[in-house]
């Protein structure tokens, strides 16, 4: 097993894939994947951003995400919505 991983790590180095530890990251790549994922979240929720915003005025973050699970919508990663889940979408969109 160690082998075949050795030999794989080989392989994608080689291959030009950059490998190491995210915990090296310089503070100015840190805010750059931020930014990064801010972008994609605003890009792949702004049809329902506005409602998001909307129902925040009146709504726990329970009721929002019940709301958009009962309308079908998923996160990016295809999971139902949580009040976790539709909080971080809001706090990257006011960031």
């Amino acid at each position: 097993m160690k082998r075949l991983s050795m030999e794989g790590l080989k392989r994608a180095k080689a291959a030009g894939k950059k490998l190491g530890n995210p915990k090296n990251l310089t503070d100015s790549a840190r805010r750059k994947g931020s930014e990064a994922m801010r972008t994609k979240a605003k890009e792949a929720y702004k049809h329902i951003i506005p409602l998001m915003v909307r129902m925040r005025e009146n709504s726990t973050l329970q009721q929002i995400a019940d709301h958009l699970n009962e309308q079908g919508e998923l996160t990016t990663r295809g999971k139902a919505w949580s009040s976790v889940a539709v909080m971080r979408v809001l706090d990257r969109i006011s960031e």
